[in-house]
């Protein structure tokens, strides 16, 4: 196995040799051992049963410790006492005194003999026991296990903490950090009980130090769920046993022991373990006894090239720094320090963009290490020289992220405009849809952007499309409020009529205030009641290049194009139209001029729904009304076109909360009611999803068969 893991940004690719031989030399010793200690045991328990039948037979003597341990205490009282009651019953004499002493010597004797055989008991010679001061044992004990089951999850938690801290100190001072949590744990064990209250053995000491390295080293890294998962695993070893009772690193042979005493041993080899991975960091023995790939170790000459760049910086050769800090990045890319010296060197110069790709990987370093803080701090610098584009998207999108968290939302927003300006390629869409969730909470404009461009794929799968469509219901409303809120002019409503057409006649420019929305957003708008149309100003039918006569406002970007006719094969004749009730018989729509009229369900022949691009800033969902869509082809197709940005569906719809559902609602309402042909299919007409095109030609062409376009309006009785 080898390890490969992050750290501080960095791959960390070496064989934790260390961590494998401390395993392998646990897993012998505890196999040799065994096999020592059950023979052991067996004469140990010949010797005893030989002692214990002779004092059951004489239960007027005092018995020895050890077999005092093996009979139990209140048993061996309880021997004695019915003796004593048995003599006194039958009038009997006591044992004179000196057979008592014979048998006495006897008794220890047999004691004695099983003693000598405990003595060498491996538990007894290689654990730690209370008055028994023998400093090899604060080794030794590791070496020992009370069943398979303790040695099996304290080298399963072992290899976990080995694997992240070995990986990133060596192997030198992961041994030196096993060692004094081991010495630790045995000595405050040592030094609380009392003697013969029991023998301390196992590995979990050891565990308990390694656990609070691993907290100190990896504190600032909890955001990563597998160091996360590791802490639990280490934690929940050491305190399950404890809490059902289980005391499986002190031997009980000899005697009882206080639960509290293995608790204090592990808080003590805890604190051991925190201490020593705060002292590396501090003194820095990382960097010199560590190994990382490719050079994690800072080479001799790195503290001196560093010196020297601050010297030229110091007396104004910033030149001189910035070579001097150049080929030290070049030796090793992942300086830290040399990458924010050349930074602050690189922006005294003037020359900011020179350093931008080291920071970004400083900044990179720092998000993936869990040091947010830094992260956004040498961020906002960036961007304060305007160089935060050159990020990654991947990289400007994790750092939105920590910039809302820290309250920072127009640089958040700006980072995830960013990252959709850079999703481009085979990955554009998967990045868009990233871009999405991380702006559905921080800026709903650039969610509902990111949305979009993320729709318009044909890669995306159903349930990929139902989740951007449900982040798009939820950031439409909250977008266009902050339109209508940062807006410097009041929006133009469907209800303010164009001016007639003039030749050559100037579009006014969308205002700068006025953000860009998306369609749907576009959709909220509240709708006010038409004023009477003004004769002076109606610009009469559908006629001239006012694009079928469609109804807008000054401030609007650009006007529609027109329709023009190009060839004669077949004609469209178009009214654009915003719908305001239903009723039984049909729809009730405002028309460009502002004749109110009633479509009547059975005059629609067909329904056409899609989204069209470039008729303005956004994708604009049209839903046309096809009255005569059965008709030959030399007849003019008659349409009444509704244009989503330019009414709250809503407002047809109340009982639907987003304005998508309610726009869907109206379109399944009326082709329910009019048994209409749904184009371009019924999914894409009912909007799941709506179906996509580059411009109104490719619309006209490949889904309502218009070769060529007409401006003329047309008119109908009600």
């Amino acid at each position: 196995m080898r390890e490969v893991i992050r750290e501080d940004g960095v791959a960390i690719r070496q064989l934790p040799w260390a961590t494998f031989v401390l395993i392998l030399l646990l897993v012998s010793s505890f196999v040799f051992l065994r096999a020592e200690r059950r023979e052991i045991d067996a004469e140990l328990g010949i010797s005893l049963s030989e002692a214990e039948d002779y004092f059951r037979a004489h239960p007027y003597l005092h018995a020895p410790v050890l077999l005092e341990s093996k009979i139990g205490a209140l048993q061996a009282e309880q021997m004695r006492a019915r003796h004593l009651a048995a003599q006194r019953s039958r009038s009997g004499l006591p044992v004179p005194a000196g057979i008592q002493r014979r048998e006495q010597e006897r008794l220890d004797a047999l004691v004695a003999e099983a003693a000598g055989r405990l003595s060498e008991h491996p538990t007894q010679a290689w654990g730690v026991r209370a008055g028994k001061h023998r400093p090899q044992t604060l080794f030794t004990h590791v070496l020992l296990h009370a069943g398979w089951l303790h040695l099996l999850g304290s080298l399963f938690v072992l290899l976990l903490l080995g694997f992240y801290l070995e990986g990133s100190w060596g192997a030198s001072l992961f041994a030196g950090v096993v060692v004094g949590s081991a010495v630790a744990a045995a000595s405050v064990f040592g030094a609380l009980v009392n003697e013969g209250a029991g023998t301390w053995i196992g590995s979990s000491g050891l565990i308990a130090g390694l656990l609070g390295a691993f907290a100190m080293r990896f504190g600032e890294g909890w955001r990563d769920p597998s160091r996360a998962l590791v802490f639990a695993i280490g934690l929940l070893f050491l305190a399950v046993p404890l809490l059902i009772g289980v005391q499986w690193s002190v031997e009980t042979a000899a005697g009882p022991v206080a639960m509290t005493v293995s608790s204090f041993a592990f808080v003590a080899a805890f604190a051991f373990g925190a201490a020593a991975a705060a002292g590396i960091r501090f003194a820095q023995l990382e960097q010199v006894f560590g190994r990382r790939a490719p050079s994690g170790a800072r080479r001799p000459g790195s503290a001196a090239q560093l010196e020297r760049a601050l010297e030229h910086r110091v007396a104004g050769r910033l030149d001189q720094s910035f070579t001097v800090l150049s080929n030290r990045l070049r030796q090793d890319p992942n300086d830290r320090d040399a990458a924010l010296a050349l930074w602050d060197v690189a922006s005294d110069l003037g020359r900011p963009a020179a350093a931008a790709p080291a920071l970004l990987s400083v900044i990179r370093e720092e998000v993936k290490r869990g040091d947010g803080e830094q992260a956004v701090a040498h961020w906002l610098e960036l961007a304060e020289a305007g160089l935060e584009r050159d990020a990654d998207p991947a990289l400007s999108i994790r750092i939105a992220t920590l910039l809302a968290a820290s309250d920072q939302r127009v640089a958040a927003a700006h980072a995830l405009q960013h990252a959709l300006a850079r999703a481009q390629g085979v990955q554009g869409t998967a990045l868009a849809s990233r871009v999405a969730r991380a702006a559905a909470s921080i800026d709903p404009e650039t969610a509902t952007q990111a949305a979009w461009r993320a729709l318009a794929s044909v890669e995306l799968t159903l349930e990929e499309r139902q989740s951007l469509e449900a982040l798009l219901a939820e950031a439409l409303p909250r977008s266009a409020e902050v339109a209508m809120r940062t807006a410097s002019v009041r929006r133009p409503t469907v209800s303010v009529p164009a001016p007639a057409p003039q030749a050559a006649r100037a579009v006014a420019p969308r205002p700068v205030a006025v953000p860009v929305t998306d369609p749907e957003s576009e959709l909220l708008e509240f709708v006010e009641s038409d004023p009477e149309p003004d004769p002076a100003q109606n610009p009469g039918p559908l006629a001239g290049p006012a694009h079928g006569g469609e109804r807008i406002a000054v401030e609007e970007t650009t006007k529609p194009e027109a329709i023009e006719i190009e060839t004669a094969s077949r004609t469209l004749e178009a009214i654009f139209a915003v719908p305001t009730e239903f009723d039984a018989d049909g729809l009730y729509i405002t028309a460009s001029n502002g004749a109110k009229k009633r479509v009547r369900y059975n005059r629609i022949a067909a329904i056409s729904v899609v989204a069209v691009s470039h008729l303005g800033p956004k994708p604009v969902i049209l839903v046309d009304l096809i009255l005569n869509w059965m008709s030959l082809a030399d007849e003019p197709l008659r349409i009444i076109r509704l244009r989503g940005d330019r009414f709250d569906p809503r407002a047809l719809a109340p009982e639907h909360a987003a304005p998508v559902d309610a726009l869907r609602a109206i379109i399944a309402r009326l082709l329910r009611e009019s048994n209409a042909t749904p184009l371009p299919d019924l999914a894409s007409a009912k909007g799941h999803p709506f179906a996509g095109f580059d411009g109104l030609a490719s619309y006209h062409r490949d889904v309502l068969m218009v070769d060529s376009e007409n401006a003329e309006a047309y008119a109908w009785s009600d």
